[in-house]
C-alpha cells in the first residue's frame, strides 16, 4: 500500500473518529457524561442504514436512508440516557452516582449491540460511500472512492459541529447546563431540553460517523467496542469537553490506525492506537485541579 493511501485513509478515518470525538465532547459538557455506548449506535447505524439502502427493500438512496438511521439513533442514544438517569443527576451536588451512571451506558450500550447482532445482523457490513465522488489519483496511485466521500463529506460537518460547540451561543448554552444548571435555569434555559439535544445529537453523529468509517474498513457487531475506545479517546485523551482537542485526538488515532495498519495488517491498527493513546496521556500527565480541563 502506498504511502498517500496510507495517509488519506488515516485522515478519513481520523475525520470519523473526530466526530465521534466531538460527539462524545458534547454530550460531556451538557452532562458531565461520557457516551460509553456509542460504539454500539455505530454499528446499528450502520446496519440500519445498510439495509434500508438496499433497493429491494425500501428504494431509498444511501442518503435519505442515511437520515432514517440517524433518526433512529438518536432517538437510541435518547432511550440510552433515559435508562442511566444520565439526563437528570447532574447537579454538583449529586454526583455520587456518577458510577452508577457510567455502569448503566455500558449496560445499555451492550444491549443495543446485542439487539443488532441478532436483530439486524450479525455479519460485518461494509457498504457503498455515502455519496459516489470516485476515486482520486494522487502521485499515480489511485485513493478510493470511499475514502474521499469521508474527507468530502466529513470534513465541512466536523468543522461546523467543533465550531458550533465551542464558539457559538448553543456551545455557550451546552456548557452553562453542565457546569451550573442551577444558573441556567435562572436565565431561562431549560436544562432538560439542552441535555436531550446533546444526547440525541451525539446519537445522529455517531451513525453519520458510522457511514463513514464502514465503506472504508467494516463495521460489525464485534466492533462497537473498538469503535467506542476511539470515540471516547479522541473526546477525552487530549482534554475532556474541548471539540478542538477532539478534533486532534480523532485525527492522532486515525493516522495511527492507518499507518499501523500498514506496517502489521494483523494486530497493527489496534496498537497504532493503544501507542498513541497511551503516549498522548504519559505527555500529558495528570491534569485533573488544573485550569484545563481533563
Amino acid at each position: 500500500m502506498s504511502s498517500a493511501v496510507v495517509l488519506t485513509t488515516g485522515l478519513a478515518l481520523g475525520i470519523a473518529y473526530a466526530i465521534l470525538g466531538v460527539a462524545v465532547s458534547m454530550v460531556q459538557v451538557a452532562t458531565r457524561t461520557l457516551h460509553f455506548a456509542v460504539g454500539a449506535l455505530v454499528v446499528g447505524g450502520v446496519a440500519v442504514w445498510s439495509v434500508l439502502a438496499v433497493d429491494a427493500v425500501t428504494g431509498l438512496a444511501r442518503p435519505a436512508a442515511l437520515a432514517v438511521a440517524m433518526v433512529l439513533g438518536a432517538m437510541a442514544s435518547l432511550v440510552v440516557a433515559v435508562l442511566s438517569g444520565a439526563l437528570t443527576r447532574r447537579s454538583a451536588a449529586d454526583r455520587r452516582d456518577e458510577a452508577r451512571t457510567v455502569v448503566a451506558l455500558v449496560v445499555g450500550g451492550g444491549v443495543l449491540q446485542a439487539i443488532v447482532a441478532r436483530g439486524v445482523t450479525a455479519t460485518s457490513l461494509r457498504p457503498e460511500p455515502l455519496v459516489d465522488v470516485g476515486g482520486v489519483a494522487i502521485g499515480g496511485t489511485e485513493v478510493g472512492a470511499a475514502t474521499v466521500a469521508a474527507i468530502v463529506l466529513g470534513v465541512p460537518l466536523l468543522l461546523a459541529v467543533a465550531l458550533g460547540v465551542e464558539s457559538t451561543r448553543l456551545g455557550a448554552r451546552l456548557r452553562l447546563v453542565g457546569s451550573s444548571p442551577e444558573a441556567a435555569e435562572q436565565l431561562g434555559i431549560r436544562s432538560g431540553r439542552v441535555r436531550l439535544g446533546a444526547w440525541a445529537a451525539g446519537g445522529a453523529l455517531a451513525v453519520f460517523a458510522g457511514a463513514l468509517i464502514a465503506p472504508i474498513t467494516f463495521s460489525g457487531a464485534g466492533q462497537a467496542g473498538a469503535f467506542t475506545i476511539r470515540a471516547v479517546a479522541a473526546g477525552a485523551v487530549l482534554g475532556v469537553g474541548r471539540p478542538r482537542a477532539a478534533v486532534a485526538g480523532g485525527l492522532a488515532i486515525g493516522l495511527a490506525e492507518s499507518f499501523g495498519q500498514a506496517l502489521a495488517p494483523s494486530v497493527g491498527a489496534e496498537l497504532g492506537v493503544a501507542v498513541v493513546v497511551l503516549g498522548l496521556l504519559l505527555v500529558r500527565g495528570p491534569r485533573h485541579g488544573t485550569a484545563r480541563p481533563w
